[in-house]
């Protein structure tokens, strides 16, 4: 993996727009991008100042009322992404809330989805991409985070400059599972490791 790391084509970290408490009001909603199990994923827009930056707003699926339990199970998911969207190898979080309805505003990744490039990558970007989700999942767990639901429609990609791997990173932590109730970190740690 040492010569790996210093291959040409991989570019430097893509982070997240430096885009806080994006608020729902803020955010002009375009057409959906992506149709997950529960939600719809749209193309946004957010101004600050004279800039518009692209988001992407996930909204979970619904028809008629909307049940308690998928209001809190987003919340939830917001939440504890939130938490964990400070990674490089995560899809960043902007802001989230349930007024009206429940809301993620996300990082826009512009490059697409794992999946629709399986069997067309080469093997040291293949090996690369591979490294980059498990440092991802890795911060989860670090953060007592199981996100049990890596498969390749949850890898996004960010475009990069010409010549370099489009940048991997981690999305869709709904059905993730806190691994530590009431254990602190140390404890949590401890115990593993028995």
């Amino acid at each position: 993996m040492s010569d790996l790391e210093h291959h040409s084509s991989i570019p430097d970290p893509v982070r997240g727009l430096s885009l806080n408490d994006v608020s729902y009001e803020a955010i002009t909603k375009g057409d959906r991008i992506d149709r997950g199990g529960e939600a719809d994923v749209y193309h946004g827009t957010v101004r600050q100042g004279e800039e518009t930056h692209p988001v992407a707003i996930k909204e979970p699926r619904f028809e008629g009322t909307i049940q308690r339990e998928v209001v809190e199970r987003f919340q939830d998911e917001a939440k504890i992404w939130a938490q964990l969207a400070e990674n490089k190898n995560i899809v960043s979080v902007y802001g989230y809330g349930s007024n009206s309805l429940p809301w993620i505003a996300l990082e826009y990744m512009d490059g697409g989805t794992l999946d629709a490039h399986i069997g067309d990558l080469p093997i040291e970007e293949s090996l690369w991409v591979t490294r980059c989700v498990c440092e991802g999942v890795r911060h989860g767990h670090r953060h007592g985070v199981a996100h049990l639901d890596i498969k390749p429609s949850n890898i996004l990609l960010r475009e990069t400059p010409m010549g370099k791997w489009n940048y991997p990173k981690v999305s869709d932590w709904g059905l993730s599972k806190k691994l530590v109730a009431s254990q602190s970190p140390l404890e949590f740690a401890s115990g593993v490791l028995r």
